[in-house]
């Protein structure tokens, strides 16, 4: 059985695995997960496979949905602290810059690139959301839910999905600061509205023009909305 662990990259994508590997055992795997790619046709082979298996087979992806429906679970973070924390990994992991040597010029237009990039697999963060949280057999986690409480909200996520796993008795989480410090590239901050201190207000228009509206499907920003981006909204 396939369950698709999806998200914007992100947005608590590896966290939650993490988690579910800790009290369940349950590990998580990408369709390559060693970076090889043989084409479209090869994929879709080996996601079959995946699904064709007796027990759950928990499958990593940022890219936008397939046709398929297996049941998923699906990430969901503000899109303004995603964005930010994809464009620092993405200077500093991908690119492997250091912190220092980014300049604010450099980081702004990765910032804007990343809000409209509509041609890459994973879409836009509004695309990404909209796509897969449309699927039936869908359990939405946010974010906030995760890191703060993250036993009770993977376990709830299970329960939506029917899913039964047998708990690993006495198994102990990692919090998301602990993970931290062991491995600061892939988790960086893991905070709640980082965007305030790391989003520049001169991008802020352009992100409500284009996010806007899922932004406020799924309540997020409410009271940091513009008053001109709003009417154009309505309008």
């Amino acid at each position: 059985m396939l369950v698709w662990v999806a998200s914007y990259p992100r947005s608590g994508n590896r966290f939650f695995r993490h988690t579910l590997n800790l009290l369940y055992g349950q590990r998580s795997l990408r369709v390559y997960s060693d970076g090889t790619d043989h084409g479209p046709q090869a994929k879709d082979r080996l996601i079959l496979d995946y699904a064709s298996q007796q027990e759950c087979m928990f499958i990593k992806t940022h890219d936008l949905p397939a046709s398929d429906r297996y049941p998923t679970i699906y990430l969901l973070r503000d899109g303004r602290d995603s964005l930010v924390s994809y464009a620092w990994f993405h200077l500093t992991v991908d690119r492997k810059l250091d912190k220092a040597d980014i300049s604010p010029a450099l980081y702004k237009r990765i910032l804007r690139d990343l809000m409209l990039m509509r041609e890459s697999d994973f879409g836009t963060w509004s695309d990404n959301v909209t796509a897969w949280t449309g699927r039936p057999q869908t359990t939405i986690v946010r974010f906030e839910d995760l890191v703060a409480k993250p036993e009770e909200t993977v376990a709830n996520a299970l329960a939506e999905l029917e899913l039964e796993l047998p708990p690993i008795p006495n198994s102990q989480v990692q919090t998301f600061d602990e993970l931290k410090l062991e491995k600061q590239r892939l988790f960086r901050r893991g905070k709640v509205g980082s965007w305030q201190d790391e989003f520049p207000q001169e991008l802020m228009d352009l992100f409500w023009q284009e996010h806007g509206q899922v932004m406020q499907q799924f309540r997020y920003g409410e009271n940091d909305l513009p008053h001109l981006t709003v009417n154009r909204l309505v309008a």
